[in-house]
């Protein structure tokens, strides 16, 4: 057997461990892509995943989450990037939770030899490796790099004046097209959203002050934020209000996430605000992927469950969704709902409960519709690759699929970027 993709957590703490798997990546000449999440508490085990990787010749895709940013490391990973030309595509993923605000003090070899490589197409770093003035360096290298299609920078809600830095350094740079800048968590500099290397954008602090909803004022204009992250009280009538008018107005929004709170409710208000956000989702064309989360002292009372359940059910639009209620017994109340002619709906092609669901008949309903769209969605693919002649002779088999195919065409083209 040929092993051309390993994936695992590599926690190593016996040396001999660490040298057999060095060992193993020095004279592998098959293994093409390489997943690693480095759970170990010393940075020893980098290192031996490095040093493999220094000598192999094989792996075009390497994928390290956890990845220490220290002088050692980096340097090693400087050799890596000069003598190998094999490697395609980079991801250095930080250590979860690090809330570094400056980058650490590491020599400029990596960068020297990221603009170096001539190989590398794609590239994932953590946002605090480098201050401002090298960032704006490798922007400009990026200019005449044509084999480099795609720099993704990592961020956290801990590095948002960094980012801030980084984006007027992007600015100008004619590369924001090859940029992508991840997650923005919204304070203070309004202007990070404007940088069109910034796709998602997270509503954390949850505050529903006069800035958030400025943002969300902005955003219908800017077509390249596709996802959006956002807490709301269901008794905030103004912000939800302001949440509701930005979904009704976006033709660019591609993510939603809403993560909902009680709040302090008034009388006869309860669930005012997450009613008008329920009313804009049903006059929204661009959502494909919704994410509902309540909070653990909020619960849903039966008629806003099957409004929602029926709106996913309605859309032509939404083909995933998730969702994580806090008592089973909503969770039982929306897939109820939502099973009930559930067959017409032939575009919703994911769909997963957080908080789990009893094995019944609704459940398996919705489950077998999600399953036979899902279905088509390949069977669409596949015939969107035959030939001409071969799509008039069945053309006809496939008219009322037309969420399919849209389903299909939508992510051939990810593929093709």
């Amino acid at each position: 057997m040929t092993l051309k993709e390993l994936s695992f957590r590599y926690d190593a703490g016996r040396a001999e461990y660490r040298s057999a798997f060095r060992d193993y990546l020095q004279s592998t000449t098959t293994l093409e892509t390489l997943k690693i999440i480095a759970s170990c508490d010393s940075s020893s085990c980098q290192i031996s995943i490095l040093e493999g990787l220094y000598v192999n010749r094989s792996v075009s895709t390497f994928i390290l989450d956890f990845f220490r940013i220290d002088r050692k490391n980096t340097e090693l990973m400087a050799d890596v990037l000069q003598e190998n030309n094999v490697l395609r595509c980079l991801h250095l993923g930080p250590l979860t939770g690090m809330g570094q605000l400056e980058p650490p003090n590491i020599s400029g070899r990596f960068l020297e030899a990221i603009i170096r490589n001539e190989t590398l197409e794609e590239l994932s770093i953590p946002v605090h490796i480098w201050e401002q003035a090298r960032w704006a360096r490798l922007f400009r290298a990026l200019t005449y790099k044509e084999k480099m299609r795609k720099l993704t920078i990592l961020t956290s809600m801990w590095n948002t004046q960094l980012l801030q830095r980084i984006c007027s350094a992007l600015s100008g740079s004619g590369v924001e097209e090859k940029v992508c800048l991840g997650k923005y968590y919204v304070e203070g500099d309004v202007s990070v959203v404007e940088c069109k290397a910034v796709s998602e954008i997270c509503f954390i602090s949850q505050a529903e002050d006069e800035l958030e909803r400025g943002v969300l004022q902005l955003l219908p204009s800017l077509n390249h934020i596709t996802t959006v992250s956002v807490g709301v009280s269901r008794s905030n009538l103004v912000f939800s209000s302001a949440v509701a008018n930005y979904v009704r107005a976006t033709t660019s929004l591609r993510v939603l996430k809403l993560f909902i709170s009680s709040g302090e409710t008034p009388p006869n208000a309860a669930n005012m605000g997450w009613g008008v956000i329920l009313d804009a989702l049903s006059q929204n064309t661009s959502v494909t992927e919704l994410f509902v989360s309540l909070s653990n002292i909020f619960s849903m009372d039966e008629e806003d469950l099957k409004k929602l359940a029926d709106e996913v059910k309605k859309s032509k639009h939404i083909r995933r969704g998730e969702f994580s209620f806090e008592m089973l017994t909503e969770t039982s109340v929306f897939v109820r709902q939502l099973s009930m002619d559930i067959g017409a709906n032939y575009t919703l092609t994911s769909i997963l409960l957080r908080t789990g669901m009893e094995p019944t008949r609704e459940w398996f309903t919705v489950l077998d519709a999600v399953r036979r769209n899902s279905d088509l969605v390949t069977r669409a693919a596949l015939f969107l690759k035959t030939s001409r002649c071969d799509k008039y002779v069945i053309v006809g088999n496939w008219r009322r699929y037309n969420a399919a195919f849209s389903t299909a065409q939508e992510w051939r083209k990810r593929v093709d970027l």
